[in-house]
């Protein structure tokens, strides 16, 4: 009946929850390695002679940091949400 119905759909949406949040783990994941490989290209005497070089790993810098704070932000939105399904799928 209804009470089954409205127990699939949770479970649908906690799933979905899930699958989700890994996304959001492993564009974290991906992003804090590239954050390191850059920053490490950053601090090689090489590159900081080459101002161009330099400016271009800066703006790429940017970039990933923006992408890692979005990825973190969904994970931390997901996260909430799929905590509220779960308490109330308790009830």
């Amino acid at each position: 009946g209804q009470a089954y119905k409205e127990k699939k759909r949770i479970q649908s949406e906690i799933r979905r929850l899930k699958t989700a949040i890994k996304q959001a783990e492993e564009e974290i994941e991906s992003a804090e390695g590239e954050l390191e490989r850059l920053n490490n290209e950053l601090s090689n005497p090489e590159t900081v002679s080459d101002y161009l070089l330099t400016m271009e790993l800066t703006e790429q810098c940017r970039l990933c940091e923006e992408g890692l704070n979005e990825a973190v932000d969904r994970w931390e939105r997901l996260s909430t949400d799929l905590e509220r399904i779960e308490a109330e799928a308790e009830l």
